[in-house]
């Protein structure tokens, strides 16, 4: 049982926002033996962007620092039951996940890329037209020009509820306190250093270390005490088909099937159903209200490069949101205005698969202990100095 009432009022760490990565820190401080860890969520566990997320797993990223975090997440993916001790399956799965080529410039993007994913041995490869058409049956070529595919057999999904609360319930086996539907109002700072929270249900709660993971909401909140991140909250849309036999090789569901300069995704889950995915034309907005346009757009999009979609009936449909950086990349703000204060942001669209190497990075940092991966990569000085971190592999 998640946490009803406060066992304090002053605590050592605050994190706020229960999604993947705000449960993946909080796990890993706790694991780490940090004391007094408070992991403070508006809603329930997984609630926001996590929960609404298409939950994709894999390792193919065009950036060095990407595809290492990937790497170190799937690792735990391959076994995270036994790594958060949570007694439920988190329905992993190694459907593959399919990249294609629409043009001759992603082609090469994705050539480029798996030449780097190589040096890892990650498994990922090219595909011949040919080829894509044995691992993803039924595609059609007429009006999608698919020129091959970056591939990775490994890659995958799993369920975003359960993989969320394999974390915050292990961090509260670690002695971290969750509070649910307790919503942070205004970060609380004085003299530059960050003091605490005030929320709706408890009142002013005092912690001179904040990590504010609020997803597209951070910038909010980090306004607030004069930090400025250059977020852009996107509203991305889903829905999901009734179930059908698996339509993959061999019996297997259908992999998943991403087109970028489309903006597209498809993936078969387990139990046959198709959860399915499409840019959605701005404005954006914090509206989690779904709409027909995008329906309309996404039939249409993925029946024209997968006919046998015409044949299914759409179960459900929601809304979700993206924060996403000037890049494309993860910021880590070690707040000037506010000592104390990280915010972390700005995953645009991939912090649910590198959440929990993310989670032990972050937690690294705060005890002061040793990583490969130079957290300071991800400052917002980058932009100033013109160093961008751009993914050439983000949707």
């Amino acid at each position: 049982m998640f946490t009803n009432g406060l066992k304090r009022k002053s605590y050592d760490v605050i994190v706020i926002g229960a999604g993947i990565q705000g449960s993946c820190l909080a796990f890993e401080l706790g694991k780490r033996g940090v004391k007094n860890v408070l992991l403070i969520e508006k809603e329930y566990v997984s609630s926001g962007a996590t929960g609404r997320c298409a939950a994709g797993i894999r390792t193919q990223f065009g950036r060095k620092q990407n595809l290492e975090i990937s790497i170190g997440s799937m690792k735990i993916w391959e076994e995270v039951e036994k790594y958060t001790g949570y007694p439920h399956d988190c329905g992993v799965e190694k459907t593959g996940y399919m990249c294609l080529a629409l043009n001759e410039a992603e082609l090469r993007t994705f050539e480029k890329n798996v030449a780097l994913q190589e040096t890892y041995n990650t498994g990922s490869v090219m595909l011949t037209p040919d080829e894509v058409k044995k691992l993803a049956p039924g595609i059609s070529y007429e009006h999608y020009p698919v020129l091959g595919a970056s591939w990775n057999e490994e890659d995958g999904t799993a369920d975003p509820h359960n993989c969320t609360l394999a974390f915050s319930k292990g961090a509260e086996k670690f002695g971290v306190e969750v509070a649910t539907y307790t919503k942070v109002e205004h970060l609380v700072a004085e003299n530059g250093q960050i003091k605490g929270v005030m929320t709706d249900r408890y009142g002013f709660i005092e912690s001179g270390c904040v990590y504010n993971m609020a997803n597209s909401y951070a910038p909010v909140l980090a306004a607030e005490i004069g930090d400025i991140l250059p977020i852009k909250n996107e509203r991305h849309q889903i829905f999901v088909t009734e179930p059908v036999a698996p339509l993959g090789v061999d019996g297997r569901p259908h992999p998943m099937v991403l087109t970028f300069c489309r903006g597209t995704y498809s993936k078969q889950t387990a139990h046959g159903s198709f959860t399915i995915g499409t840019d959605e034309t701005p404005p954006h907005s914090y509206n989690m209200a779904p709409t027909w346009q995008f329906m309309e757009d996404c039939c249409k999009k993925h029946c024209d490069l997968f006919p046998f979609f015409r044949h299914m009936r759409v179960l459900r449909q929601w809304a979700g949101f993206y924060d996403v950086s000037p890049d494309e990349n993860t910021i880590v703000h070690f707040s000037e205005n506010a000592k104390g204060l990280v915010n972390v942001c700005g995953f645009s669209g991939h912090g649910f698969l590198l959440g929990p190497r993310m989670g032990q990075l972050l937690a690294n940092n705060y005890c002061g202990m040793p990583d490969e991966i130079d957290i300071n990569m991800f400052s917002m000085k980058r932009y100033e100095t013109g160093q961008l971190l751009s993914e050439p592999m983000c949707v």
